[in-house]
């Protein structure tokens, strides 16, 4: 009986320690592993982003030859790239992030802004009187959004400044009862209708997604009731947006449009889980899962990579980035979403990259640098989520380690002192 009760006492003890062990080694790496592996390509997409920067800001495009042919630069590029490296800044402490926002914001303040006016240009062109021509609700409300996020964490007093009198402009010119209108001319006298016909005084689902993100974080960072109210006035307007056949319009006055962009409905789900944690409503939250499972249907192509519309089967990176930044956030509210974003991820990278940078298709002839700002956006988000939720799993690990302590002792008592 001695000799049973030594050999039992050994054996779960170094199998409680083996198994203590092998989850704490399972935990780490996978951890270690996710995290340096996002970070290699933020700080690819942050040292690639340098290519594009030239005198008065990022271009938009530079093809495989190193070409940079159009001379124009606009306002909501500059902006999201500000944004993205403010939140990459925010989620890594890495400096080379706040100088990346540095640029953006001495940029935008300094070439974009109406002097005479206010407000944001659309874009500064190779002649000015062509880019100084037109105001976009939804450039006005990206610069005001990273103007504010650059305030937050420098403290600059003309940002702030700045950002504020853009969201007086977009209230006096460009926002109707929940409804933020898409484009005017200098003097905010709104355009008539284009070809595609859609018109100034229509909304835009993307324009509308972002003036609700830049909405909620204007009042996180001012804390003025006004913009809460604008919030919830904007989150209900997409009740109006929403098409009979399944998503969200392009625009309302074609309703019978059927180029739905897929990154535009992926930024719909983006603004709506902002929605949500703000408002803590679970409208929007279902409305948000039940919007990505409506992508996830209607725009998949057969190897699960999202195409750019219902018409053209074409994957592009901007739609990826956009998806992305949407399952980085959904993975909060539902785990699949983490397996759904780094699937995503790893046919972003075999589809859209080589060693040259990311590009903007499979042709990998010309790379974009709004979609540079969108999928750092979204890796810094998830950099910070996946911490979140891997937090969260090592509690619920050490809740399992300690039942298993628990039965082990209550074994090896039994052992010795029942055996």
């Amino acid at each position: 009986r001695k000799e049973i009760q030594v050999f039992d006492e050994t054996f779960f003890e170094k199998v409680s320690i083996l198994v203590i062990f092998s989850i704490l080694l399972c935990y780490s790496s996978r951890a270690s592993e996710d995290t340096e592996k996002i970070s290699t390509y933020m700080n690819e997409l942050s040292n690639g982003l340098e290519n594009f920067y030239e005198d008065k800001g990022y271009i938009p495009f530079i093809n495989a030859r190193g070409w940079k042919g159009d001379p124009d630069r606009y306002t909501d590029t500059q902006a999201i790239i500000g944004i993205a490296c403010v939140n990459a800044y925010r989620k890594t402490g890495t400096q080379e992030y706040l100088l990346c926002a540095d640029r953006s914001a001495r940029v935008l303040k300094d070439f974009y802004w109406d002097n005479e006016l206010g407000g944001f240009y659309e874009m500064i062109g190779q002649y000015l009187e062509e880019g100084h021509r037109y105001k976009l609700s939804h450039s006005n409300l990206w610069a005001a959004w990273f103007l504010l996020e650059y305030y937050a964490i420098t403290g600059d007093s003309k940002s702030r400044n700045m950002a504020i009198s853009t969201l007086n402009l977009i209230e006096k010119y460009f926002y109707n009862d929940g409804r933020f209108m898409h484009s005017a001319y200098r003097n905010f006298e709104l355009t008539g209708c284009g070809l595609g016909g859609c018109c100034g005084n229509d909304t835009f689902a993307d324009g509308q997604s972002v003036g609700i993100i830049a909405y909620i974080r204007a009042y996180k960072i001012l804390g003025d009731e006004k913009y809460r109210k604008t919030v919830i006035s904007a989150l209900n307007e997409f009740n109006n947006l929403k098409d009979g056949e399944g998503g969200f319009v392009h625009c309302t006055s074609r309703r019978d449009y059927e180029g739905k962009a897929t990154w535009e409905q992926f930024s719909v789900v983006i603004s709506l889980l902002y929605g949500y944690e703000f408002t803590n409503d679970s409208r929007y939250l279902r409305m948000a899962l039940d919007e990505l499972s409506y992508i996830e249907s209607e725009f998949s192509s057969t190897d699960s990579r999202l195409i750019i519309n219902r018409i053209l089967d074409y994957r592009d990176l901007r739609t990826q980035a956009y998806a992305l930044w949407a399952y980085s956030l959904a993975i909060r509210y539902d785990d699949k979403y983490k397996n759904k974003f780094q699937s995503l991820l790893n046919e972003t990278i075999e589809y859209h990259h080589n060693e040259n940078g990311f590009w903007r298709d499979s042709k990998k002839f010309v790379k974009l640098s709004y979609d540079y700002g969108v999928l750092l956006m979204a890796l810094s988000e998830f950099v910070d989520v996946n911490r979140t939720v891997e937090k969260e799993n090592k509690i619920l690990y050490g809740k399992y380690i300690l039942i298993l302590l628990v039965f082990l002792i209550i074994i090896v008592y039994v052992c010795h002192h029942v055996i």
